[in-house]
């Protein structure tokens, strides 16, 4: 019976894994955010299925929101990165020419422009941009990784509820059988092996029973740290599983991770910013111009 769970286990996890991984995928270049109900503390479903786990983990995981910040920050420097430098604009005069004959005295009033070099203002742009991108795959990176957490725990909280369920009906089955064989020692149509032996199975279950348990709460406090909660706080039992997903071929399966997953994008961003940093430090040998226009009278003012 205990192998027999083993593999039931291990289907389970199996089902609901592999199509975290396609399913998030699908839906993790789209809108970072959620509008999926919560497991709210005062509004506790009565049951709990795959998908309402998922988006709730995505809403209250902080480390989500911390990556999500970083991309915002990012992004905002790409207008900045090829913006031109502030004006200056200056001003000096000489004291000594205050009060002089005449009521003028020496001043200068100017305004200035720096212009880098043409190309340098894109290049900072584009780079900018990559590294923005970058950004924006590690917060699909991280959506993917909490979905497949997150159906991953789902199985394991189906597998130990159906588990508990069936540890009860076998408990009842050979709490009867016991019964029944220890009726039939009393009357002497049975030997004594066979009630001990059906009360050594009942004792043996009741301590996998505590194990599953054990299991149960351990796997409710892992639940409850990413839904940023109370490792104790209840939560509803499961719904039941996702339908079952038809894999593609191996080789189509490859180009599909390939061409989607977010790790490589990311990857590929940063490769392309340190390009575009290369051509900009070749770009930093050629000089950047400065336009200045202004007022002067320090010469001699006559008397």
């Amino acid at each position: 019976m205990k192998s027999y769970l083993i593999v039931f286990r291990w289907l389970l996890v199996t089902a609901a894994f592999v199509p975290a991984i396609i399913s998030a995928a699908d839906g993790a270049h789209g809108d970072f955010g959620s509008n999926s109900p919560m497991l709210l503390d005062d509004e506790v479903p009565e049951t709990l299925s795959s998908t309402r786990l998922v988006s709730a983990i995505l809403d209250a995981n902080p480390q989500l929101e911390m990556v999500r910040a970083v991309w915002r920050a990012m992004a905002s420097r790409i207008e900045q990165s090829s913006a031109l430098d502030d004006p200056v604009l200056s001003h000096g005069f000489a004291p000594l020419t205050i009060g002089r004959q005449g009521g003028g005295f020496s001043q200068n009033t100017a305004i200035s422009q720096k212009f880098p070099w043409p190309g340098k203002r894109q290049l900072r742009a584009e780079a900018a941009a990559f590294d923005a991108e970058a950004a924006k795959e590690n917060v699909v990176t991280l959506r993917l990784l909490l979905t497949a957490t997150a159906k991953a725990l789902f199985a394991d909280w189906y597998y130990i509820h159906r588990a508990l369920e069936i540890y009860e009906l076998n408990r009842l089955l050979l709490t009867d059988f016991r019964d029944t064989a220890l009726d039939h020692y009393a009357t002497g149509l049975a030997g004594k092996q066979d009630a001990l032996r059906a009360e050594v199975e009942v004792a043996l279950l009741e301590h996998q029973t505590i194990a599953l348990e054990r299991e149960r709460r351990t796997l409710l406090a892992r639940i409850n740290t990413l839904l940023n909660r109370s490792p104790d706080t209840p939560l509803p039992a499961p719904v039941g599983l996702s339908s079952e997903l038809t894999l593609p071929e191996p080789e189509a399966l490859q180009r599909i991770a390939m061409r989607s997953r977010p790790e490589l994008k990311e990857l590929t961003a940063r490769i392309e910013a340190s390009k575009t940093r290369r051509d900009l430090a070749a770009k930093a040998f050629y000089p950047d111009f400065k336009v200045s226009a202004g007022y002067n009278n320090f010469w001699r003012l006559e008397e």
